[in-house]
């Protein structure tokens, strides 16, 4: 879970936003109404308090909305008051999986900045949500097999799962990495052939000399 600091609560418009980013405790110097708070600690007019309804890392999702673009998500996302952290609003060009309402049980068994990986159980279809920043540097697999990620809620990602229990990995691998990786192997490569090439002449040469001073 993160920690908001000095959180300026008329900021907050839709509460779910905030419970989404897996915001458990914030700072702020004077009461969120609009947040369903419970203040820890005080001092100096500065108080810490607790995100009662704040979501984990990972959780699963029933309510699927898939909308053409990222401008059709964002405006949606400040125009109504849904709560997000049951409904999920995905970039999708085509019809999305059926869902229905369930109930899930998720652990967040891996993570690290270029893999993470989740133990996933939902007694329905669903949509799993993780509030990690979406790249298309991502690729996921469940059970082992490649799975589609969609872009969630404007900024984060997920993947559809059915019901069942399962596995998911999330990896990490930008293709500024690949490209790096293929031009560094290209200048080593154009270095190994000029080498070989110059000590190829350079024996040519050599050979060339000896003959001459034989003769």
């Amino acid at each position: 879970y993160s920690v908001e600091t000095l959180l300026d609560p008329k900021s907050i418009t839709n509460p779910s936003l905030i419970n989404i980013l897996n915001v458990k405790y914030i700072i702020s110097n004077e009461p969120i109404p609009r947040l369903n708070t419970e203040l820890l600690l005080e001092s100096n007019g500065v108080g810490l308090y607790r995100n009662v309804d704040f979501k984990q890392k990972a959780f699963v999702a029933y309510e699927v909305v898939p909308l053409p673009s990222a401008a059709a998500v964002f405006q949606q996302l400040s125009e109504n008051n849904t709560d997000y952290s049951s409904t999920v609003l995905v970039e999708a060009n085509h019809d999305v999986p059926e869902l229905e309402a369930g109930n899930y049980s998720v652990a967040v068994t891996k993570y690290s900045p270029n893999e993470i990986a989740i133990k996933a159980e939902t007694t329905s279809n669903g949509f799993l949500f993780l509030s990690e920043s979406y790249s298309p540097g991502w690729s996921a697999r469940i059970d082992g097999k490649p799975a589609t990620v969609y872009k969630a809620n404007g900024a984060f990602m997920g993947v559809f799962l059915s019901a069942g229990q399962h596995t998911v990995e999330f990896r990490y691998f930008p293709m500024s990495f690949l490209l790096g990786i293929i031009i560094t192997s290209s200048t080593l490569l154009v270095v190994v052939i000029r080498s070989a090439l110059y000590r190829f002449r350079k024996n040519i040469a050599a050979a060339s000399d000896r003959n001459l001073f034989k003769a």
